[in-house]
């Protein structure tokens, strides 16, 4: 069974009401102190002091957490800034190759130009050489070039593997790529940019 919650009355002592102290009286044996002006500032010191450090401590940390977030965002900034040159370069190349296929189609005789510059840069010494052109190129310099052709003792062959506005010489000792696609891959190179010319 379950024990019972009264308890027996001989177990009981004597009652006795408490009362509370009165408030304006000190209590007995306890003398009272009061805090004087030095340790009142000596309290508040402490208490600035405290304030101060748990207040820096929050500004370091802040400091912290917004160089974190400057340091991300200009690692961003520098990505998206690469991203962008990235994206101009191939724009412009794109241009630039559009461009060249608008000016050769329009102005075959551009390739005559590019001769003289080729020939210009060659020493006597390799003289006579031998230009390996497109057939319709081939034919247009002949006729346009003559002057320098006979005076040069320049031998014209035709290859239809080279592109229009293109040209290979070979002297005895050396060979030029003025193709295109060579001129296209100097272009590159000189950018740092791996590529090759592409329809």
């Amino acid at each position: 069974m379950s024990e019972s919650k009264i308890i027996p009355k001989e177990t009981l002592s004597a009652y006795e009401r408490w009362e509370m102290a009165a408030m304006d009286a000190p209590a007995a044996g306890s003398p009272v102190s009061l805090t004087t002006a030095n340790e009142v500032e000596h309290i508040q010191e402490l208490a600035r002091q405290e304030g101060y450090a748990a207040g820096m401590n929050e500004v370091n940390e802040k400091a912290k957490q917004l160089g974190l977030l400057l340091a991300e965002l200009n690692e961003a900034r520098s990505k998206w800034v690469e991203e962008i040159e990235t994206d101009v370069f191939n724009v412009v190349l794109a241009l630039c190759k559009q461009f060249l296929r608008c000016a050769l189609s329009a102005k075959p005789e551009l390739v005559c130009g590019v001769i003289k510059e080729v020939m210009g840069s060659l020493p006597w010494l390799e003289m006579p050489p031998r230009l390996f052109l497109h057939p319709e190129d081939a034919r247009l310099v002949r006729s346009v070039l003559a002057e320098e052709i006979r005076e040069g003792k320049w031998q014209i062959l035709e290859d239809a593997a080279i592109r229009r506005g293109g040209l290979r010489i070979e002297t005895v000792q050396n060979t030029v790529d003025a193709t295109i696609e060579g001129r296209w891959k100097q272009l590159l190179a000189a950018f740092d940019e791996p590529g090759a010319w592409e329809e």
